[in-house]
């Protein structure tokens, strides 16, 4: 069944992100979302309150930081630079 392949590469790919975050302790707790499209996205806020998201789409892992307005699309295999870019 394609469809499990698909959401498990959505899975696989948001846990190796985790694996590489850092989120600020003095914020709240970062939120879980299943998207329309059906990707994981991931939202917290940066140290100075501005919202960061990243959506897990199975191919690439689309972003948004508020903080620097810059948003993007980055592949799997840069999923670890990126959590550090983030997270800082």
């Amino acid at each position: 069944d394609w469809s499990s392949d698909v959401c498990s590469s959505d899975l696989d790919a948001f846990l190796r992100f985790l694996e590489e975050a850092t989120f600020p302790a003095s914020k709240n707790t970062p939120s879980v979302f299943l998207t329309d499209r059906g990707g994981i996205e991931l939202c917290w806020e940066d140290p100075n309150g501005k919202p960061v998201q990243v959506e897990f789409t199975g191919t690439a892992a689309e972003f948004y930081n508020a903080a620097t307005d810059e948003e993007g699309t980055v592949a799997l295999d840069g999923l670890a630079q990126l959590s550090r870019r983030l997270s800082m």
